[in-house]
């Protein structure tokens, strides 16, 4: 009788934790991040590691007389850095579509089971030109537009769920500004329904492969 209370109380523990919800924070400040919250845990999907440090290759003694070759790395540096700042400020600028596009991703998976609980879009715009600036500006409220489209059509809107919104240009910078954070959340039970799923179609297709 009593292992039948333990094992009835472990399972009535596994039901109640798969019918918990799982929180799932899209967040692009300087980039685009995907946290998975579960209670106190916290996990950010496809996080980044720090990039080791190359070796620096052994240093050779100075040849004499050769002043301008000692000029050119600095000058190739230079250019290094002012393509990767142009990188950065076009990455900053396609960051709407980041979001877009993984908001694409994740919500079609569960339909009608993942809730929408709030979001925060705060964006100054600025491209250094003022024409410029003004059509990023009516490119930023359109995607906004975009994304907030998917959500009303994928997701089970929360009551209180708010949509903090406030897209404005700036005419005297040339860096865009994020401050975005949208927060879904999704029963645990799908999120594992579905990663079996994902497993089963994996197993099917290596099985079809070794055939």
């Amino acid at each position: 009788m009593t292992a039948l209370i333990i094992i009835g109380a472990i399972l009535a523990l596994i039901v109640f934790l798969l019918t918990r919800f799982a929180g799932i924070i899209l967040r692009y400040d300087d980039e685009m991040s995907v946290t998975v919250t579960y209670g106190l845990i916290r996990y950010r999907l496809g996080k980044k590691k720090k990039a080791k440090k190359p070796k620096k290759p052994k240093e050779k003694k100075p040849k004499k007389k050769k002043k301008k070759k000692e000029e050119e790395p600095a000058a190739v540096d230079d250019e290094a850095a002012k393509a990767a700042e142009k990188q950065k400020k076009r990455e900053k600028r396609e960051a709407l579509f980041e979001l877009i596009r993984e908001v694409k991703r994740i919500l079609p998976k569960f339909v009608g089971k993942i809730h929408f609980r709030s979001a925060k879009l705060h964006v100054r715009v600025a491209t250094g030109d003022a024409a410029s600036t003004a059509l990023a500006c009516g490119g930023a409220k359109a995607s906004a537009s975009i994304l907030f489209e998917l959500i009303d059509h994928f997701a089970v809107l929360e009551r209180g769920s708010a949509k903090n919104v406030a897209i404005e240009p700036d005419f005297t910078s040339d860096e865009m500004k994020y401050d975005v954070d949208v927060r879904f959340r999704l029963r645990v039970i799908w999120a594992i329904h579905y990663g079996l799923k994902v497993l089963l179609s994996f197993i099917k297709t290596k099985i079809k492969k070794s055939k």
